[in-house]
Formats: structure tokens, C-alpha cells, sequence
């Protein structure tokens, strides 16, 4: 007979994420700071180390599908400037971690290196950034190299959202993206989960010790919350108000009504909770379920709102706001 896994052992970080990215964001952003600010603290110094480039790969794959959706107009960093701070910073930490359990020159760091650092600064883009994917997908087989590999792989997280943004625009490009943000939110959770973990052992004789290097509002939030609501003929419902941009970015809705019913829907932003789509919105047949791209609304105003299009009653769900 199967059994729940005992509650220590789901990670409050992936579930309460799982279905939005700003509260992803901003757990990762709350975590670096309070890790930056007991940096006094060696041992806290070391994770923030660790947890330092986990999130900046979350933070520029955040960015780069952003800017391609159109909600980002700030400036990102270029697959250039990252080649550079890969060649300045990033591969001699590599090697210097790879190299303390293997030296150079034996069986191991040869099959890590083979032609030690000339697939990371020659070749095509694509074929430098393979390169570094690689390495870290080798060194996540080696349990000794775990550590590392982390690092390697939010860096190729980083570099490739950074490419794709470079070469295009297309919803292809957004596609691709939005699998590395999942991907980088994943191992982001990962890092902060087993920090939680250190952190527990380290703050034993005082465990609410550990609350204060985390969000706790956003971690007891519960998991999965599901906005649902019923909307008449023709009526309208308010989902959520005091919305400011970034809100809704990412969040999940779904027409729930019956095929039957026909009853088609509008999601939309207003300036009162009264106020019509008037053809604004994104709308949505029975059945249909999108992940919220901020841009169609534009401007994102105070009120979120779903009107019913139809005479017959319909119904929606709305994940991760």
C-alpha cells in the first residue's frame, strides 16, 4: 500500500513555487539577502557562495523571457559578457573544484578536460555553450563533483536564455525559455531546500533560528492555492484587486465549464470592478487553460476581472496568484 512521503520530505520551496514564478523570484531574492548579510558567519558565507550563481541563473532566465515577452525593457547581459565571465571567473572555479578530488592529468579530470579549456573559448556559440553543459551534466554523475555541477549547469541556464534572447524573437525562442526558467526554478528550490536542511543542524538548540533566513509569509502560504470561481450569463467576476504589474505574469487560469455549457470567458484588468472587457482580454473556450503573458494585457491595470460571454453559466480556475 502506498503511502504520503513524510512532510519533511517535500520541499515547501518547489510546491509553494510550482505555479508562480514572482513568488519564486522573490523567495530566491529574500534567501541571497539574508545569506549576504550574515556573510560574518563562515559557514553562511560558504552558502551564499553556493546559492549566489543558482539564483542569478534563475534571476537572468526570469529576465531574458521577460524581455522577450515584451514585460522587460531594462538591460540584460549578453552571451558575450558571459563568455567573459566565464573565462575570468567562472571555468578557473571549476577547474579548481574539479581538480582538488581530480588533478590535472589523471584518468578522471583528462575525461572531464580532454582538450582541457579549448571547447569553452573556441568554436561556434552553440558548440562553446554544449560545452558547458557537458561538463556539468558529467559532473552531476560523480557524487563528489555535485556541488560543482550545480554551479555549471545554472550557468548554462544563464548563457543559453541569454543566446536564445540574442538570436530571436519568436514565440519558439519564448518556448524554449520558459523551459529554462522552469528548469532554473527548479534547481533554485533545490539549493534553498538544502540550505534549509544546513541551517536546521547548524540553529539545532533553536530551531526558529532558521525563519530567519527565509520568507516565511510566502512559505506558509498554502500549497497550491486554487482561486475558483462560478460567473453567471453575461456577468462578471473579480479574480483579484490592487494588482501592479509582474502580478500576473506566469499565473495559470483555466475555463472549467463544461463543453455543454459553452460558455466562454474574458480575462482581463480594468480600472473598477464593474467595468466591461470591451473587447479587451484573452479569451478563453471550455477547456482551454494558458499560463498569462502580461504584454496582452498592457497596461496592467488594479482589477483583474473575468467576464462571461455567453448566456449559460461558466466557471474558472486560477492557479499561482
Amino acid at each position: 500500500m502506498s503511502r504520503e512521503p513524510y512532510h519533511f520530505f517535500i520541499s515547501p520551496f518547489l510546491s509553494v513555487t510550482r505555479h508562480s514564478y514572482k513568488k519564486a523570484l522573490s523567495l530566491g531574492q529574500d534567501h541571497r539577502a539574508k545569506l549576504m548579510a550574515n556573510q560574518v558567519d563562515p559557514e553562511i558565507a560558504g552558502m551564499f557562495t553556493s546559492f549566489d550563481p543558482v539564483f542569478q541563473s534563475y534571476l537572468n532566465a526570469d529576465i531574458n523571457l521577460n524581455s522577450v515577452l515584451g514585460n522587460y525593457k531594462g538591460k540584460t547581459q549578453t552571451v558575450e559578457e558571459l563568455f567573459d565571465l566565464m573565462n575570468s571567473e567562472k571555468l578557473p572555479y571549476w577547474e579548481g573544484q574539479i581538480f582538488y578530488y581530480y588533478p590535472k592529468g589523471t584518468p578522471t579530470a583528462t575525461a572531464l578536460f580532454p582538450q582541457n579549456k579549448k571547447p569553452f573559448q573556441s568554436g561556434t556559440y552553440e558548440q562553446r555553450i554544449e560545452a558547458i553543459k557537458v561538463l556539468g551534466d558529467k559532473c552531476a554523475l560523480d557524487a563528489s563533483l555535485n556541488a560543482v555541477s550545480v554551479n555549471i549547469l545554472a550557468f548554462y541556464v544563464q548563457i543559453e536564455s541569454a543566446r536564445l534572447l540574442q538570436q530571436s524573437q519568436g514565440e519558439g525562442a519564448a518556448e524554449t525559455m520558459r523551459t529554462l526558467r522552469e528548469t532554473a526554478r527548479v534547481v533554485m528550490c533545490q539549493e534553498m531546500y538544502g540550505n534549509m536542511g544546513i541551517l536546521m543542524h547548524k540553529h539545532r538548540d533553536n530551531p526558529e533560528t532558521v525563519g530567519n533566513y527565509f520568507d516565511m509569509e510566502i512559505l506558509r502560504t498554502p500549497l497550491d492555492k486554487i482561486i475558483k470561481l462560478v460567473i453567471s450569463g453575461y456577468g462578471i467576476k473579480t479574480i483579484k484587486t490592487d494588482i501592479n504589474p509582474g502580478d500576473l505574469q506566469g499565473v495559470k487560469v483555466k475555463n472549467t465549464s463544461t463543453a455543454a455549457s459553452g460558455a466562454v470567458l474574458v480575462i482581463y484588468t480594468a480600472n473598477s470592478e464593474n467595468e466591461g472587457s470591451n473587447g479587451r482580454g484573452i479569451l478563453l473556450n471550455p477547456g482551454d487553460e494558458i499560463e498569462i503573458d502580461e504584454a496582452t494585457f498592457s497596461p496592467v491595470l488594479p482589477f483583474f476581472l473575468v467576464q462571461s460571454q455567453s448566456e449559460s453559466e461558466g466557471s474558472l480556475e486560477v492557479r499561482g496568484l
